[in-house]
């Protein structure tokens, strides 16, 4: 009983000097992004060069040059991609902002819930809040598509 008690209070002493978790800002957002380009690199390694394109065609390239340093190939690639992760948040409240294509969010729903949490979520009939499968597909649309360059894709 003491050492449960103990561990207990070392874990919540420790948990209250901690900042809070942000897994989706700037280095949450590199991070996931630093996997995905893993798993391109694995599963597609025929797109690096696209992606690699479509950073180069972004109408701000200039973030895109400062975090490639002196790298060349699939490295400079991967850091352009990396950079690129956060580019949606810094576009937040500007006119390039596409706040509904950020997230696909279901609702979690407690069998104790309330009647109007309930209806909410029924009423969505399990789709999700925002638009990001939407986006996803299309902008995949966009640059699977043979017979679209990266960039006449990037500037529609």
């Amino acid at each position: 009983m003491f050492k449960a008690t103990m561990i207990s209070t070392v874990a919540l002493v420790l948990c209250s000097f901690t900042a809070r978790v942000m897994a989706f800002d700037h280095p949450g957002h590199m991070t996931t992004a630093a996997i995905a380009f893993a798993e391109i690199e694995r599963e597609r390694a025929d797109l690096i060069d696209v992606v690699g394109m479509l950073c180069l065609a972004h109408p701000d390239p200039a973030p895109f040059w400062v975090a490639t340093d002196d790298a060349k190939g699939k490295v400079r690639i991967c850091r352009m991609f990396i950079e690129a992760a956060h580019r949606p948040d810094d576009s937040k409240f500007t006119n390039n902002d596409r706040l509904t294509w950020h997230t696909a969010r279901w609702p979690v729903i407690a069998k104790d819930a309330p009647p109007e949490a309930k209806a909410a979520a029924a009423v969505r009939r399990g789709k999700p809040i925002g638009q990001g499968l939407e986006a996803l597909g299309l902008i995949y649309g966009m640059i699977s598509n043979v017979e679209s360059s990266p960039i006449r894709t990037v500037s529609l």
